[in-house]
C-alpha cells in the first residue's frame, strides 16, 4: 500500500513539474483564485458567507483530479513491458476530464452568489486536472517524455 502511495506521490510530482514549466498559465490561475477570494463581495460591500456545504460544493471537482492520478498508478504500463499498452486506461483518462468539465461548469451555475469564486476555483481545478491527466497518460501508455 505504501508503494502504491509512493507512486501517486511521485506522479504528482511530476505534474507539478509540468506546472512549472509552463508558469505563466499557472501563475494566471492562482492569480484569478486570489483576486476572485479577496474580491468576493456583495454589491452592499459585506462579505459573502460561504457556508460549509458551498465549500465542499467548491472542491468536488478536485476528487475527480485525484481520481485520475490514482487510475495512472493504478493502470501504469511498465516501461518495459510485453508490446503496446491498451489503449482503454487511456480512455477512462479522457473521461475522466471530460466528466470534470461538466462537473465544473455544473459547479458554477449551481454557485448563485459567489460565481467568480467558484468559476475561479474551478478553473484552477481543471488546470491541474488537465496535468494529471497528461502524467497520468504517460504512465498508463509507458511513453514518457
Amino acid at each position: 500500500m505504501s508503494d502504491r502511495f509512493s507512486e501517486i506521490v511521485w506522479l504528482a510530482k511530476q505534474a507539478f513539474g509540468f506546472a512549472v514549466l509552463l508558469w505563466p498559465i499557472t501563475l494566471a490561475a492562482f492569480a484569478f483564485v486570489a483576486i476572485a477570494w479577496i474580491a468576493r463581495v456583495k454589491a452592499g460591500g459585506k462579505r459573502v458567507p460561504l457556508s460549509r456545504q458551498k465549500m465542499i460544493l467548491l472542491f468536488v471537482p478536485a476528487l475527480i483530479a485525484v481520481a485520475v492520478l490514482v487510475w495512472g498508478s493504478l493502470m501504469r504500463w511498465p516501461n518495459n513491458g510485453p508490446g503496446l499498452a491498451p489503449e482503454w486506461p487511456l480512455n477512462v483518462i479522457y473521461a475522466a476530464v471530460c466528466v470534470q468539465l461538466i462537473v465544473c461548469i455544473a459547479v458554477v451555475a449551481k454557485a448563485s452568489n459567489f460565481r467568480l469564486v467558484a468559476s475561479s476555483t474551478a478553473a484552477l481545478e481543471f488546470w491541474i486536472t488537465l496535468l494529471f491527466a497528461n502524467v497520468a497518460g504517460m504512465a498508463v501508455t509507458g511513453n514518457w517524455i
